[in-house]
C-alpha cells in the first residue's frame, strides 16, 4: 500500500483531535478504575431485558434488545443513563461547536445550515447538520448484529479474553502466530509473538485484547504498512503499531513516527524504538487518554456523553460523523469472519431522556435525481460495496450475482467513469454500488383483492395511515392481534413491503408485511402425522417457526420424525414444518430439511 494511500485511509476513519501531551510521568489509570456518576442497569437475560427496560419512557430500545439476545445469548448489555435530554445533547455535539462533527461528500440536509459548504478540513470536512447528527447519534439505528460493536466494552475483562482470541482476530495478517524477533530478524527484541506482546499490553493497560489487535489490523493493514517495519525515511527503528499522532496532511505516516520517536516526553514507554514498546505504549497511551475516563466505547470516543465529572461533549477522538459506525462494523466484519461473534460481550448502551418516539431518520442529498426506494439486484458476480461513490473508497461488502438490495438513490455521484447509487444491503450497511451493476428486481403484480385473517408477529406494530413509516399512526397492535389483510404488498416504502389492513373497529390502513402471518394454513396443512427424515447434517428444531426462536435440539442427518404439518409458515427464507420428536416434544424444522 502507497503512503498516501495509507494517509488517505488514516484521514478518512478517524479525523483525530490531537492532544498536547505533558512532559511530566502519568500515574497508568486502568479502565476499570473508573468512577462514573451515571446510573447503569446490565442485562444478562431476556428476562432482565423484559422487566427492566421501559418501554413507554424510552421508546424502540427494548424490541431491538430482545432480538439481539435471542441471537446472541452469550452478550449481555449495559444500560447507561446518562441523564442528559435528547435536544440539550444534540445542541451541544452541532450548534454548541459547529465544526464537532463533520461530514465529506454530503450535500442537502446532510450540512450544517448555518455553515452550509464551508470546509473546515482538508479533503472538503464541512459541518454536519442537526439530522445528521442525530441520525448518527440515535442508538437505536444501530442496535442490530452489524453496528452493535461501536457500543462494545473495550476494557479489559480477564476471564473474557485469550491468546487463541487474540490469534483469531490476526489470522489472516503478518502478524498471525508470528515470532516478533523472526519476523523483524533482530535478536535484540523480545523472543514473544504479536499475540503475546498485545496480550501483555492489555494487561499493562486495561485495554480489551481483541480490541487492541483489530485496532492494529485496521490501521496497519493484514500486510502491514511503513508505520510499523522500522524502515521509514528519517525515523528509521521507530514504529506506531496504532498511528497514534498520524494526524491528516501530506505526510501522516511520518507525523505519527515523528510522535514514536518522540525521546524527550518520557510518557507512553517513549520513544517506540521496539515493536513491543510501540504496541504496550500504543495501548497505555488510548487507555489512559480515553478509557480510562469512561470513553471505552467506540461511541463514547466520538460522542462525549459520559459522566465523568469533566466538562461533556468536548472530549472526542474523532470528528468525522461516521467514524464509530463504520470502526465498530469493521470490528463486526473481522469478528465475524473468523467466528468470534458468539464471544461474551458487553456492550454499553447509552439512554438520552425524552428522546424522540421515532427513530431519527437519515438525511437526503439534495442533489440525488431520485429519492424513491426500490428493490434492484446486482447483475455480475464479485461486485463491491464501497463506503463512498468512488473506486478508492473503503470496501464494505463484495456481493454475488442476483444479491438482492435496497436503492435508496440513484446516480447520487458520478467517478471513476461510473454514476453511483446509494443502496442499502439486508443487514442493514449503507453504500454505494455502481449504477450500471444493478437493475431493478421486476416483480408480478403481488397485490390480492382478496381478504384474508392476519396476525400481528412481534410486539407493538404500528398501523399506519398510508404506506409508509413517516405517515400518521392509526395504532398501535400487539403480538396476537387479529385483522384482516385487504391487499398485500401494495406498495414499497421505507425497506419494507406495505399490506392494507381493515382493524376490527372498521378502520383502514397499513401494515408492514413482514409483521403480518396468516392466521390459517389450508392446503398445505395435514392433519394426519406422516413419518419423515432428516436430509441433512445438524438440523435445529425450533420452538417456532423461525430461526430467530429458541433452539429445542439438534438432529442428525437420518433421523426419524413425525411431520404435523406441512408449510405451515414462511419466515426467514423458509417454509417451516410442523413437527413431533421421538420423545413427544413438538417444534418446527425448515421444510427443505424433511423428506
Amino acid at each position: 500500500m502507497s503512503k498516501k494511500n495509507i494517509g488517505l485511509k488514516i484521514v478518512s476513519l478517524t479525523i483525530c483531535i490531537f492532544m498536547v501531551l505533558s512532559l511530566a510521568m502519568p500515574i497508568i489509570v486502568k479502565a476499570s478504575s473508573l468512577t462514573d456518576s451515571a446510573k447503569k442497569t446490565v442485562l444478562k437475560t431476556i428476562e432482565d431485558i423484559e422487566k427492566y427496560v421501559d418501554n413507554s419512557k424510552y421508546p424502540g430500545y427494548k424490541d431491538k434488545l430482545l432480538a439481539l439476545k435471542k441471537a446472541n445469548p452469550n452478550w449481555k448489555f449495559t444500560l447507561y443513563y446518562t441523564g442528559l435530554n435528547w435536544d440539550t445533547v444534540i445542541y451541544n455535539e452541532t450548534k454548541g461547536l459547529h465544526s464537532r462533527s463533520l461530514v465529506q461528500g454530503k450535500t442537502g440536509e446532510w450540512l450544517c445550515e448555518n455553515c452550509g459548504s464551508k470546509v473546515y478540513d482538508a479533503g472538503g470536512w464541512m459541518c454536519a447538520s442537526e439530522k445528521a447528527v442525530s441520525y448518527l447519534m440515535d442508538v437505536r439505528n444501530y442496535l442490530t448484529t452489524s453496528y452493535i460493536f461501536q457500543f462494545e466494552e473495550l476494557s479489559y475483562n480477564p476471564d473474557t479474553y485469550t491468546i487463541q482470541g487474540i490469534e483469531k482476530v490476526l489470522d489472516g495478517t503478518f502478524m498471525y502466530k508470528k515470532n516478533i524477533r523472526e519476523y523483524y530478524k533482530n535478536s535484540k527484541f523480545a523472543n514473544i509473538t504479536f499475540s503475546d506482546a498485545i496480550m501483555q499490553a492489555a494487561n499493562s493497560s486495561g485495554v480489551s485484547p481483541y480490541y487492541l489487535a483489530a485496532r492494529i489490523r485496521q490501521e496497519v493493514g493484514v500486510n502491514g504498512s511503513n508505520s510499523i517495519y522500522g524502515t521509514y525515511k528519517g525515523y528509521e527503528g521507530y514504529y506506531n503499531f496504532y498511528n497514534i499522532g498520524a494526524t491528516s496532511g501530506t505526510d501522516p505516516i511520518g507525523n505519527g513516527l515523528k510522535y514514536a520517536s518522540n525521546k524527550s516526553s518520557g510518557k507512553y514507554l517513549l520513544p517506540w524504538n521496539d515493536p513491543v514498546k510501540a504496541i504496550k505504549g500504543g495501548a497505555i497511551w488510548i487507555a489512559e487518554n480515553y478509557i480510562a475516563i469512561g470513553q471505552d466505547t467506540l461511541y463514547f470516543q466520538k460522542f462525549d456523553v459520559v459522566q465523568n465529572g469533566s466538562s461533556l461533549y468536548t472530549h472526542q477522538y474523532m470528528q468525522n460523523i461516521y467514524a464509530a459506525r463504520n470502526e465498530g462494523y469493521t470490528t463486526y466484519t473481522t469478528y465475524n469472519k473468523l467466528g468470534l461473534i458468539d464471544n461474551n460481550y458487553n456492550f454499553i448502551i447509552p439512554v438520552y431522556e425524552n428522546m424522540p418516539k421515532s427513530l431519527s431518520a437519515e438525511p437526503s442529498n439534495t442533489t440525488t435525481q431520485s429519492s424513491s426506494t426500490e428493490k434492484v439486484k446486482v447483475t455480475e458476480n464479485n461486485v463491491m460495496v464501497r463506503e463512498k461513490p468512488t473506486t478508492s473508497s473503503l470496501r464494505l461488502a463484495v456481493l454475488k450475482k442476483d444479491t438482492q438490495l435496497t436503492r435508496l438513490e440513484k446516480k447520487v455521484a458520478s467517478s471513476n467513469g461510473y454514476s453511483w447509487d446509494k443502496v442499502k444491503l439486508s443487514d442493514g450497511t449503507i453504500g454505494y454500488v455502481a449504477t450500471n451493476y444493478l437493475t431493478a428486481v421486476i416483480t408480478t403484480s403481488s397485490s390480492s383483492s382478496s381478504e384474508e385473517k392476519v396476525k400481528i408477529n412481534a410486539n407493538s406494530v404500528n398501523v399506519r395511515k398510508s404506506a409508509t413509516t413517516s405517515s400518521t399512526r392509526i395504532t398501535t397492535l400487539s403480538k396476537g392481534s387479529i385483522i384482516t389483510r385487504l391487499q398485500k404488498k401494495v406498495a414499497y416504502k421505507n425497506g419494507y413491503y406495505w399490506d392494507k389492513v381493515k382493524l376490527s373497529n372498521g378502520a383502514i390502513g397499513y401494515v408492514a408485511t413482514n409483521y403480518l402471518t396468516a392466521v390459517t394454513t389450508t392446503s398445505s396443512s395435514t392433519s394426519s402425522g406422516e413419518k419423515v427424515k432428516i436430509n441433512a447434517s445438524r438440523v435445529n428444531v425450533r420452538k417456532s417457526a423461525t430461526t430467530s426462536s429458541t433452539k429445542i435440539t439438534t438432529l442428525s442427518k437420518g433421523t426419524v420424525v413425525t411431520r404435523l404439518q406441512k408449510k405451515v409458515a414462511y419466515k426467514n427464507g423458509y417454509y417451516w414444518d410442523k413437527v413431533k420428536l421421538s420423545n413427544g416434544t413438538i417444534g418446527y424444522i425448515a421444510s427443505k430439511y424433511l423428506s
